[in-house]
C-alpha cells in the first residue's frame, strides 16, 4: 500500500480513562506525504463544564463553557480523515480511545511513538524528544494544535533527511495484538523500555498492542490471547 496522505491527530482530555473522561480539544492536519506539506488544518475546543487535567494541558474550564459541542466538532475531523490513507498520532492508543466510533474504524491508525522505528533519537521517544533529535525547535507542548504541528515538522524534517516514510507507515499499520509482559516488579523498567504501559483499566498488567512477528525480539517473555 502506498500512503499518499496522512491525517495527524492529537487530543487533550480531562483524564486518562475514556469511560469516564472526555476529549476537550482536538486538532488534525491533512498532510501530503509526497510533497511533505500540510493540506488543511482543523482545531477546536469541545464544550465541557470541567477539566480535571487543567494542570497538565493548561485549558481553563472557563474556555470550555462556551466551546463548540462535541457533536458539531467531530464531523469536521471525520471528513478530513476520509481524505487520508492513515491516521497518525503520537501514542495513538490513547487518542483513539477518545475519538468517535466512526474515527476509530474509518482508517488505519499508526502510532508515531511505539510503531515507527525512527532512525534518529531513542526508541519510543516523546514527540518533544523526537523533534529535538531531528534538530527542531520546540516552543510549547500539551495543546492539541501545537502537538500536531510538531508532528508535521518531524515528518518534514525526516523526509528532508532521507527517512523512508512509506516504510515507517507500512510497519506501523501492521495488525496488532494486545501483548502482556511477563515480568516481575523489579523488571518493570525493561517492559517500559520496550513500549509497554501499565494498564490499570483493563488488565492491571504491563501491556502493549504490537505485531506478533515482533515478539521474538523482546528481552522477556510475553503472553497474549489467541
Amino acid at each position: 500500500m502506498t500512503f499518499n496522505r496522512i491525517m495527524f491527530l492529537d487530543s487533550e482530555t480531562t483524564g486518562f480513562d475514556p469511560k469516564v473522561d472526555r476529549c476537550i480539544e482536538v486538532a488534525a492536519c491533512l498532510y501530503d506525504v509526497g510533497l511533505a506539506a500540510p493540506v488543511s488544518t482543523f482545531a477546536s475546543l469541545l464544550k465541557s463544564d470541567t477539566n480535571a487535567a487543567e494542570s497538565i494541558n493548561n485549558i481553563s474550564p472557563a474556555l470550555l463553557v462556551d466551546a463548540t459541542p462535541a457533536e458539531k466538532v467531530w464531523p469536521f475531523v471525520e471528513r478530513m480523515a476520509s481524505r487520508a490513507d492513515v491516521i497518525v498520532a503520537h501514542n495513538a492508543d490513547f487518542d483513539r480511545g477518545f475519538v468517535t466510533e466512526t474515527l476509530r474504524v474509518l482508517k488505519p491508525w499508526a502510532c508515531s511513538c511505539n510503531d515507527m522505528p525512527w532512525p534518529v533519537g531513542k526508541p519510543r521517544s516523546s514527540a518533544v524528544n523526537l523533534a529535538l533529535a531531528h534538530g527542531l525547535a520546540v516552543f510549547s507542548a500539551h495543546r492539541a494544535l501545537t502537538d500536531v504541528d510538531l508532528l508535521v515538522r518531524i515528518f518534514q524534517a525526516a523526509t528532508k533527511a532521507g527517512t523512508d516514510i512509506q516504510r515507517l507507515l507500512t510497519l506501523a499499520v501492521r495488525p496488532k495484538t494486545l501483548v502482556i509482559a511477563c515480568v516481575p516488579y523489579d523488571k518493570k523498567d525493561e517492559a517500559k523500555a520496550a513500549g509497554f504501559v501499565w494498564n490499570e483499566i483493563i488488565a492491571k498488567e504491563w501491556c502493549r498492542w504490537m505485531p506478533l512477528e515482533d515478539v521474538d525480539a523482546l528481552p522477556f517473555k510475553v503472553r497474549w490471547d489467541t
